[in-house]
């Protein structure tokens, strides 16, 4: 299981010397921003975008921290006005990436301290792509993960707001089902995920 952003943008290029370290190994895979390990699937192993307060076990790696950026369309600024200070959200359409009728609170860290807003909106979908085209629309606000919005803020499409907060942290962790030390083909899974998140140089 795989958040589709990140499988087409950084892993699926990594699939071929897996296949041919390991030509008898098999892989199903599943694109999806939130589905679990085998409580929905069945699967060996999910990667999921996990906040910094998700509690590590031994069925979890944290494969890369994920820095987010809290951005809009600028058209969307140009109408509503541009937030200055985290309470100013609740005056906002605050675009969530989350399960169905679950409730969002953002994570904002300044110089005094880190701030907890809980936000609603419009909008909230489980899938980074249907979040980021609703932001491109300029419906609302979102977090998204610096790497996906990078092209967008470059061009001005998209810009930052709150830029004397910085939102909590995230990572992108391999999960895989409980139980003993996992089989080889799980090992081989998570080394491949480990070494194709790894920045160039380290």
């Amino acid at each position: 299981l795989l958040p589709t952003a990140f499988a087409l943008e950084r892993i699926l290029p990594a699939f071929p010397a897996l296949l041919k370290k390991w030509p008898k190994l098999g892989v199903d895979l599943v694109l999806d921003d939130f589905a679990d390990v085998a409580t929905e699937t069945g699967a060996d192993v999910a990667v999921r975008l996990v906040d910094g307060e998700d509690v590590a076990s031994d069925e979890m790696r944290e494969l890369a921290p994920v820095p987010m950026a809290l951005v809009g369309a600028a058209a969307y600024i140009q109408t509503a006005s541009a937030p200055t200070a985290p309470h100013d959200l609740a005056f906002h359409n605050c675009l969530a990436l989350a399960r169905p009728l679950t409730e969002t609170t953002w994570r904002l860290k300044g110089a005094g301290g880190v701030h907890e807003i809980r936000v609603t909106g419009s909008l909230q979908v489980n899938s980074l792509e249907a979040l980021l085209a609703a932001v491109r629309a300029g419906i609302g606000l979102a977090l998204l993960p610096r790497d996906v919005v990078a092209d967008d803020l470059a061009s001005g499409d998209l810009v930052t707001v709150l830029d004397g907060y910085v939102p909590a942290s995230w990572s992108l962790a391999a999960v895989r089902s409980a139980g003993e030390s996992p089989p080889a083909r799980v090992r081989a899974i998570l080394d491949l995920l480990t070494e194709a998140m790894r920045e160039p140089g380290k």
